[in-house]
């Protein structure tokens, strides 16, 4: 009795230690510092945001990009942290910051279409039309450099005007503390605006 009684007690430890590490994990995320320094340029009251980051997608070139991360050791960066979609507290300040509301966008199984995942709002092919016609797109991929570091890819697309941003953000941990700076900003123009509504 006594023996199951230690084991049972031994299970809990265990369990606890890990639940807190994840939260702890949560609290002291990369995503914190880049969403905090993250320079949006002017947005629509409403944004799409794509609802899946580049590693989510299907395909050949996702199989390659997970594998790839696989052999680094680099896949443990998700297993730990997520991605910086996952971060939906930081995600709902950023809605409140900016007094937007995200209608999140689905690229389908191969990346083929985008559409409304709000189904509803999906079947409105009018109301979807004129969206993409006039609210920005706004899309998140990142690439984990090394358990400690990951850059972060924001872009921005401007329908009515034809033109695009992209940032790219370093978030490091330095003394056991995230920090997120801007590496570089690029502006496109008219001529190949179609390449912001596509994957890096």
């Amino acid at each position: 009795m006594k023996k199951i009684l230690f084991l049972l007690v031994g299970f809990v430890i265990i369990f606890s230690c890990k639940r807190l590490e994840k939260i702890d994990a949560k609290n002291n995320s990369p995503y914190v510092a880049f969403f905090k320094t993250l320079e949006t340029e002017e947005i629509s009251d409403t944004i799409l945001v794509q609802s899946q980051t580049k590693i989510f997608g299907c395909g050949t070139a996702a199989y390659e990009y997970m594998e790839g991360l696989k052999k680094s050791g680099l896949d443990k960066f998700y297993e730990k942290y997520e991605d910086v979609l996952s971060d939906t507290i930081s995600i709902n300040k950023f809605e409140k910051t900016h007094n937007i509301k995200i209608l999140w966008i689905t690229r389908g199984n191969e990346g083929e279409k985008m559409e409304l995942l709000d189904s509803v709002l999906h079947k409105n092919t009018s109301l979807e039309k004129r969206l993409w016609e006039t609210k920005n797109f706004i899309k998140f991929t990142q690439t984990p450099i090394a358990m400690n570091a990951v850059d972060i890819y924001y872009s921005i697309a401007y329908p009515k005007e034809k033109k695009y941003f992209t940032k790219v953000y370093k978030v490091s941990k330095v003394n056991e503390k995230w920090e997120s700076i801007k590496m570089s900003s690029h502006k496109s123009e008219v001529k190949d605006f179609q390449y912001a509504y596509y994957p890096f």
